[in-house]
């Protein structure tokens, strides 16, 4: 066992000097296998967990609660959607950058141990993707970051989230409320979990509806509580994107 311990060290070792990894931001050489260099991580932009709303996990001066009563219980993420972090994310997403999961599962270990501290997590779950997307994309983002987590905290990964086999629409161009009533009921747990408390993990968060009727359905399969943690959260907003259509 120590031989082959060795031996992987030496072939990950060749490959760094072969094949060295370059900062996904800027295109430097990083060290230590990082995908970001230090100057451009000192640049990204982080959450104020201070400033939380607990609910939306938006910092409160941009909360968009309303009198929307979601049904897990608290929301966290690391990053806004935008500058450097999302430039991360969209080349895991799009250009199939994996080694991005080991970063920001990471980033919300760190995040999810100091906000969750009153929690004790039975299993990890994450949020399913379809199958369209699965075929363009060749995996689930979601699902590699929460496998990460898994280990980290070495908690159970429950796989039992799936959508519903039927045709609905896309969530892209919609509104606020238009994407609450498109995840309505889209999602169905195939497990119990009688009793248990459930992290649930996505990779980005817009309007918190499809976190929502993830919990929806995890709650229906039984659990008592579920917290939700994703990478990103956006500022959602349709005017503004009524505004560049426009242009």
């Amino acid at each position: 066992m120590k031989m082959l311990g060795r031996l992987k060290d030496i072939f990950e070792a060749f490959l760094d000097i072969m094949y060295p990894i370059k900062c996904c931001c800027c295109g430097e050489i990083t060290r230590n296998g990082s995908i970001i260099c230090a100057d451009c991580f000192k640049n990204l932009e982080y959450i104020n967990q201070d400033k939380r709303c607990k609910a939306c996990g938006r910092e409160k001066s941009s909360c968009h609660c309303g009198m929307y009563v979601w049904r897990f219980c608290e929301l966290v993420s690391v990053f806004r959607y935008e500058g450097y972090a999302k430039r991360i994310m969209l080349r895991f997403k799009i250009n199939g950058k994996r080694r991005s999961a080991d970063f920001f599962a990471k980033e919300m270990a760190l995040c999810i141990q100091s906000e969750y501290k009153d929690y004790s997590f039975d299993e990890i779950c994450y949020v399913p993707i379809s199958r369209t997307s699965y075929n363009k994309r060749g995996f689930n983002q979601s699902k590699l970051i929460a496998e990460k987590l898994s280990k980290i905290f070495d908690i159970r990964l429950n796989s039992s989230l799936k959508i519903k086999h039927k045709r609905l629409p896309q969530h892209k161009s919609k509104s606020r409320e238009e994407r609450l009533i498109n995840s309505q009921y889209k999602y169905v747990c195939n497990s119990t979990l009688t009793g248990k408390t459930i992290l649930l993990i996505d990779d980005i968060s817009t309007t918190g509806a499809t976190l929502d009727d993830c919990t929806r359905a995890l709650l229906f399969a039984g659990a008592d509580k579920v917290c939700c943690a994703t990478a990103m959260i956006t500022s959602y907003d349709k005017d503004k994107k009524k505004i560049k259509k426009e242009k």
